[in-house]
């Protein structure tokens, strides 16, 4: 039987590869969309990884767009010229873009238009021919107009056609997207998914560069017991089971108290802070928070995690549809600026 450590290592490397892949596959998108005319008119928007769509295609200034289904292979070593795209279906309505990574090749097909779960492409012949891409701009174009066959959605819509389980994390994003937005701030999505860092809070610094922050986001109702919001602090370790996060996973954790679908409050902490009380870096724990409307009714619980308030945001007098107030906006910064200040040794330039 293989060993825990040993087939931890094993599915390291083949996450490696697939996020390697991923990223590749994008930038070799977002390569091809630049060379096109139609960028100047149009933008691709990239979700997030829990989205079944990976991107939108759409017109600037166009709240709807083109749905996208991002596929990627290397070619066949025995054939050379062969590219197998696996896990095709289900995806009608939407554009599948296929690309060849070690050959830049680029092919689409309608979503509807894939009847099996599995495609080869030979270069050269019909496989390829008539699915291949010259200008992926104007092919996007064409495909967005087609909205009998290719009907528009919204980023939200999009975002929100996803995995029951992620569907609270999802609304939960959004209204931190909108939040950010509100602060003249800019979040945007990380070029591999599935790693600890769901989005990237972009911040100018006093000398003009740009600073990400990689937020880990966190998203809880109350529980119905006893209306406590909790935190599992872990990552998923294949065989080695749940772990801990490592001090440099991630360098801000937002977590959302949210009630029905909206949003209550929020704990911005930097991972510095987390590290100090021992959710980071150790053993995979459950971090429980206290918001002022649920506070443990123990003095001696209330001393232990009062450090936790200093980086509370109140939105109870949010809903979502308007611009928050001044001093929710000023709180925000502040608890940004902070965050960025605690963690500016490890967070990441240019990501």
């Amino acid at each position: 039987m293989e060993p825990p450590e040993q087939a931890r290592a094993r599915g390291l490397k083949t996450w490696g590869r697939n996020s390697h892949k991923e990223a590749e596959a994008f930038k070799t998108l977002e390569s091809y969309f630049r060379a096109s005319p139609m960028s100047s008119f149009h933008k691709i928007q990239r979700l997030t990884g829990a989205s079944k769509a990976d991107a939108l295609f759409m017109p600037n200034g166009f709240e709807e767009g083109l749905p996208i289904q991002l596929k990627a292979a290397t070619s066949s070593a025995m054939r050379g010229k062969n590219y197998q795209f696996q896990h095709l279906s289900g995806y009608d309505g939407m554009l599948v873009i296929m690309i060849g990574l070690d050959g830049k090749h680029i092919w689409a097909s309608a979503g509807q238009e894939m009847s099996s779960k599995e495609l080869w492409i030979t270069v050269g012949c019909k496989s390829d021919t008539s699915r291949r891409v010259m200008d992926l701009g104007s092919h996007s174009v064409a495909c967005f107009e087609d909205e009998s066959e290719f009907p528009h959605v919204s980023i939200a819509e999009a975002m929100l056609q996803c995995a029951d389980n992620h569907k609270l994390e999802v609304a939960a994003h959004l209204l931190f997207d909108q939040l950010i937005s509100s602060a003249d701030l800019c979040l945007r999505y990380p070029t591999v998914h599935q790693s600890a860092v769901d989005s990237l809070l972009a911040i100018v610094n006093v000398n003009g560069s740009i600073m990400n922050l990689r937020v880990q986001e966190k998203a809880r109702h109350p529980r119905r017991t006893d209306a406590r919001y909790m935190v599992a602090m872990k990552k998923q370790g294949g065989a080695m089971g749940n772990l801990a996060y490592n001090e440099n996973d991630f360098d801000l954790l937002a977590a959302f108290l949210m009630d029905e679908d909206q949003l209550q409050g929020a704990f911005f902490i930097p991972t510095p802070a987390l590290v100090e009380h021992g959710f980071v870096g150790k053993k995979a724990k459950t971090l429980y928070l206290y918001p002022p409307w649920c506070l443990p009714k123990r003095q001696s619980t209330k001393e232990k995690h009062s450090w936790q308030l200093d980086f509370f945001l109140d939105l109870r007098g949010w809903n979502g549809s308007q611009k928050p107030e001044p001093e929710v906006l000023e709180r925000l910064r502040s608890l940004i600026l902070r965050s960025l200040d605690d963690t500016s040794a490890t967070a990441n330039l240019g990501v």
